[in-house]
């Protein structure tokens, strides 16, 4: 990979050969990252002050687009290094808070006007979805978490980034891939996980004197207790109850099962893409989504790691 820093004057400096390098891709949360280290050289003085953004080039395609939230210069017996850190595009929507306000309607057009656009964030891509109404937009809540909360409640959305920075609103799938004995050489891991998982959620609302309880049977049946409490405002209507429960479920559970898989190659797959993982000593082949991706280069060899969550 190619490393290019940016300054705030719009200026591209090119970096010298990369000496180790790694970029995460994932689905919107947590924010995507890259770190990178390289020779240190005399004219970068005003560049560790002056760069903020970084771009990342393979066979002249861009595989990160990202904000630089940190440089440093290490001196030791490998002589003078210069290393670089940062995040994807979606920082600048969550370093940025909103003002408070209420919308009567509100659309995705409406959202990306006010809190999207305004953030340089300007390359868009969305289906069409629903009007929501008296949509609260809270005091001090970040640009992301308001284009996040509209999209998952209008249309069950979780925006995320490419590779090359341009942002995500719709259910497309990526690319479908197999894993299996004639794949070629890969590592795997199967990992299960309890811990966080939440077994019935009981909703209550104390100002009409109602509850529901939501129960997630298939983790209570092998034994799982993980109890939670929500209370919801007095114009919570039983529907909605039941709803707050099953999300605070469903989101628990959304990683418990994670297939953590290791190929010798760079950028095998990217965050969406639909992995059927068919390896017969780990029981029934099972398809999985690409949730987040690590891309790597240093002295020792390259690889990308892939973690497989639920669809």
């Amino acid at each position: 990979m190619k490393g290019y820093l940016t300054d705030y004057n719009g200026k591209r400096h090119e970096l010298s050969t990369l000496l180790a390098w790694s970029v995460t891709h994932g689905l919107g949360s947590p924010c995507d990252c890259f770190e990178l280290v390289c020779r240190y050289e005399p004219d970068m003085e005003n560049l560790l002050k002056d760069a903020y953004r970084f771009t990342g080039v393979t066979d002249e395609a861009t595989v990160f687009q990202g904000v630089v939230d940190e440089t440093q210069v290490d001196i030791n017996e490998q002589g003078m290094l210069f290393s670089v850190s940062g995040r994807g595009m979606a920082a600048l929507l969550l370093d940025n808070e909103a003002e408070s306000v209420t919308y009567s309607s509100c659309s995705i057009k409406t959202i990306l006007e006010k809190h999207v656009y305004p953030w340089e964030i300007v390359d868009v891509r969305y289906q069409s979805m629903g009007y929501l109404y008296n949509f609260v937009v809270d005091s001090g809540e970040s640009q992301w978490s308001v284009l996040s909360r509209f999209a998952g409640f209008a249309s069950g959305i979780a925006p995320r980034f490419t590779r090359d920075g341009i942002l995500i609103i719709n259910d497309d799938e990526g690319e479908h891939l197999t894993l299996n004995s004639k794949s070629g050489g890969f590592d795997i891991i199967r990992r299960e996980r309890r811990y966080g998982v939440i077994s019935s959620v009981l909703v209550k609302n104390k100002a009409r004197g109602t509850r529901t309880t939501v129960t997630n049977s298939e983790f209570t049946d092998r034994g799982g207790a993980c109890r939670r409490v929500i209370n919801v405002p007095r114009l919570t209507g039983y529907n909605a109850m039941k709803y707050t429960g099953t999300y605070q479920i469903n989101e628990s559970k959304k990683d418990s099962s994670q297939f953590i898989v290791t190929l010798p190659k760079l950028f095998a797959a990217a965050p969406n893409d639909i992995i059927t993982v068919d390896i017969p000593e780990l029981g029934e082949a099972v398809t999985m989504k690409a949730g987040e991706v690590t891309v790597w280069a240093d002295g020792t060899g390259c690889g990308t790691e892939i973690t497989l969550v639920e669809r």
